[in-house]
């Protein structure tokens, strides 16, 4: 007979996912019917191998908006991202790093920062042993492993990981050249061109 998980969508961390398919986002009772599904046996690996919460991670990307902000040019997932860091524009940088003196405009920041301190990364990687001292880094890691490339270019219309990706490739599209040498006055669109290029002047 059909084997009897005990799993059913309104279960998964105490609330229903509002997703027409959402009986394919997370283990039915019944799943056998489903195995022809390609997305089944996506939701239901993940479940599995990385649990409830990469499941939602994975799950976001479907309905997935990008907020930018319309300072800098940064990108968010969602209006909360962009609105926090929208304060950081003004904010003044109050949260000091008591180990190295480094300054931050939000707790978060600095919260993240003194991680570099102690070594902690408590953010690990469900598909390899590699960990993050922040949870945005392990998302857009995470998304190396998928495939999954929310953030749009609205020119050519490749997508990428993560917003700072899509903002290197905007400079493909814009010609901006922020990152300069000091010694020779070399403009480049990366920095860690502008990096590489410092050698030459160094030795």
């Amino acid at each position: 007979g059909t084997p009897e998980f005990g799993f059913s969508s309104s279960q998964a961390n105490g609330e229903l996912l509002d997703d027409p398919g959402c009986k394919l986002h997370l283990l039915p009772l019944g799943w056998s019917r489903f195995l022809g599904n390609a997305h089944f046996l996506i939701y239901s690996w993940l479940l599995f191998s990385a649990g409830v919460t990469q499941l939602r991670i994975h799950q976001r990307t479907h309905t997935f908006r990008s907020y930018q902000c319309d300072l800098c040019s940064k990108t968010y997932g969602s209006l909360t991202g962009l609105h926090s860091h929208r304060a950081s524009h003004s904010a003044e940088s109050r949260f000091l790093c008591p180990q190295c003196g480094k300054r931050f405009k939000t707790r978060d920041g600095l919260e993240g920062h003194l991680r570099t301190h102690s070594g902690e990364r408590p953010y690990r990687c469900p598909y390899c042993p590699k960990d993050f001292t922040a949870l945005a880094g392990l998302n857009v890691h995470v998304r190396r492993h998928t495939g999954e490339r929310p953030y749009v270019c609205t020119v050519c219309g490749k997508g990428w990981p993560s917003g700072g990706d899509l903002q290197k490739h905007m400079r493909t599209h814009t010609g901006e050249r922020p990152y300069v040498c000091q010694e020779c006055g070399k403009a480049f669109s990366i920095s860690c061109h502008l990096t590489e290029h410092r050698r030459i002047h160094t030795g």
